[in-house]
């Protein structure tokens, strides 16, 4: 019976939205990703257009804040935690699995807070009321959550400590909930943790 070893999840790198665009569009047109940078030598209107509706889909934002990035298909202005975000999309197969969603504007984003994120991870969900308490009772618990939402996010450990003094700390901001409904997707298949006595 171990610990959480944090270090089993994947260190997922961040990836940049030009990168995520040609997944998506190579998946939903049943084309190469060569072809893609291919089209990227001279984007069409249309071109720049799917890849806004790509990112505003895939991190569930209003579009106007993609044009605000960047006027070209790089995208330079956007914030590393969207990068993050789409870093843990690719590793959850979504660019495969949910192209043609995503270009047709009908996908929802995964969102949770680090509550259910860790909910999730331990399998608390699935246990009995008593064996939750017992599980959430172990002096280093919270610790172990903290450090996994701070290797999860790729931020201070510190930062996380501020956001409550529970597992679901509640003071979170909202940006890392779709980082977070990502990395549960990439990781929940096969299950990366075992906790102590609760798996």
């Amino acid at each position: 019976m171990g610990k959480i070893q944090i270090n089993t999840i994947e260190n997922i790198q961040p990836i940049d939205a030009k990168q995520f665009i040609r997944l998506v569009t190579a998946a939903s047109q049943g084309i190469s990703v060569e072809s893609v940078k291919k089209q990227e030598q001279e984007p069409s209107r249309k071109y720049m257009r799917d890849g806004v509706t790509i990112l505003s889909q895939a991190l569930a934002i209003d579009k106007k804040t993609v044009y605000g990035w960047g006027d070209n298909i790089n995208y330079v202005g956007m914030p590393g935690h969207h990068k993050l975000a789409l870093g843990y999309a690719k590793a959850a197969n979504v660019h495969n699995n949910f192209a043609v969603s995503i270009m047709e504007e009908l996908y929802s984003a995964p969102e949770i807070s680090g509550g259910e994120f860790l909910e999730e991870l331990f399998g608390l969900s699935s246990l009995s009321k008593r064996q939750c308490l017992k599980a959430a009772s172990r002096p280093d618990f919270r610790f172990q959550c903290k450090k996994i939402l701070a290797h999860v996010l790729q931020i201070n450990e510190r930062t996380v400590d501020a956001w409550g003094s529970d597992m679901y700390f509640e003071a979170m901001p909202e940006k890392y909930g779709i980082i977070l409904g990502y990395a549960l997707i990439a990781v929940k298949s096969p299950i990366i943790a075992e906790f102590n006595g609760v798996a």
